[in-house]
């Protein structure tokens, strides 16, 4: 089987000293692969062929930036068409503001470095990872994005004292917002024996204890340190899912991806080191952490792939359209509606994983709920 990638939104690192977290109105990132037999691959090359000269769209290469808002009837027949093949469609669709207070969550609360998770029962992890999400949530909703910068400032200039700003001005923004944390004394609590951990750590490592207390860093062709790129954990967890669907059995699957010049090396890498992974996690629906073996992926030139516009397609759609959801008061066009029933599908889950992956606080994907529509 053969998978065809792209992705809508930036795709740099998070961390800059710009203090963007409205992500120069790219707060949503989206990565999506879409899975087509080479029968499949070559019918939706002729039906695009036939549909472009149908709405008179100019251009080799379609791109979902000349089809929204402009021609939305274009988007809602091609989709109709994904359907009625049923090519399976795997999307992850990540608010970058919460990616980034997740990272602060899971480094800042109990990294883990003296209470190994693997002696843990699985109530135990399922409880953590509520924890620490509900934690993540919670502060995304703060307007006072201080704990933030602080954190960036950080990854940035890595020092003890930049470290214990950032935790500082964590547990500050807890405490005066203590009325929308609802445990409140257990996350202070909780900053400040991690903070113990951090002075156990140093008398063992010294100044490089500081950075058990941030993400791995990847470096750049050009050596430059990038701190997170959700465009790693999304192409990770859809091969998570990919395992899920074809029950292990994903050496033959081959990923199309489009060409990342400045990623390519860093995606290819940490791909190739997912097999070596001993995840420890609660049981999560739609994903299987345990990999025998790998799909390969090459990243090519989108305007030789049908298979990679048609992802880079639905990309931008899904980041367009729930981005008006979301965040824009603007009233939504109905078709767009259509647009978005009939790629949505259902969320991942254990008989049938594809879908799309919202990687967001759970109150934002409630209100994302697709309305009634007729199709």
């Amino acid at each position: 089987m053969h998978y065809y990638l792209d992705e809508c939104g930036h795709t740099g690192d998070l961390i800059s000293d710009k203090y963007d977290f409205n992500y120069s109105n790219q707060r949503l990132f989206a990565l999506t692969a879409i899975g087509l037999t080479k029968y499949n691959h070559t019918l939706l090359s002729t039906f695009i062929g036939e549909l472009k000269k149908k709405h008179k769209i100019q251009g080799d290469e379609l791109k979902s930036k000349n089809l929204i808002p402009n021609n939305i009837e274009f988007v809602i027949e091609l989709f109709t068409k994904l359907r009625e093949i049923k090519a399976p469609i795997f999307i992850e669709l990540v608010d970058k503001k919460f990616f980034t207070a997740t990272n602060i969550s899971t480094y800042q609360i109990d990294p883990g470095y003296f209470n190994p998770r693997d002696t843990w029962t699985k109530s135990d992890l399922a409880f953590d990872v509520v924890f620490k999400n509900k934690l993540a949530e919670d502060l995304t909703a703060l307007e006072d994005t201080s704990f933030l910068e602080r954190y960036i400032d950080c990854c940035l200039n890595p020092t003890e004292e930049n470290l214990r700003i950032s935790f500082a001005n964590t547990k500050d923004s807890i405490f005066n917002n203590k009325d929308k944390f609802e445990h409140h004394e257990l996350l202070i609590k909780c900053l400040d024996e991690t903070l113990d951990d951090y002075r156990l750590l140093k008398e063992e490592e010294g100044d490089n204890a500081v950075l058990r207390f941030l993400p791995l860093p990847d470096k750049s062709k050009s050596g430059k340190l990038i701190w997170l790129l959700p465009h790693i954990s999304s192409l990770s967890n859809i091969v998570f899912r990919l395992n899920k669907k074809y029950n292990k059995k994903i050496s033959k699957i081959k990923l199309h991806h489009d060409t990342q010049i400045q990623l390519d090396s860093i995606l290819h890498g940490n791909l190739s080191n997912l097999s070596k992974l001993k995840i420890v996690a609660p049981y999560v629906k739609g994903v299987d952490y345990s990999i025998h073996c790998m799909p390969t992926m090459t990243f090519e030139d989108s305007k030789k792939v049908i298979g990679i516009q048609i992802a880079d397609v639905i990309s931008g759609f899904v980041v367009r359209y729930t981005l008006d959801r979301l965040f824009n008061s603007k009233d939504i066009d109905e078709r767009y509606h259509v647009a978005a029933s009939l790629i949505e599908g259902i969320l991942p889950s254990n008989k049938n994983p594809v879908g799309i992956n919202y990687v967001m606080p759970i109150e934002l994907v409630r209100d994302r709920a697709t309305p009634n529509v007729q199709i």
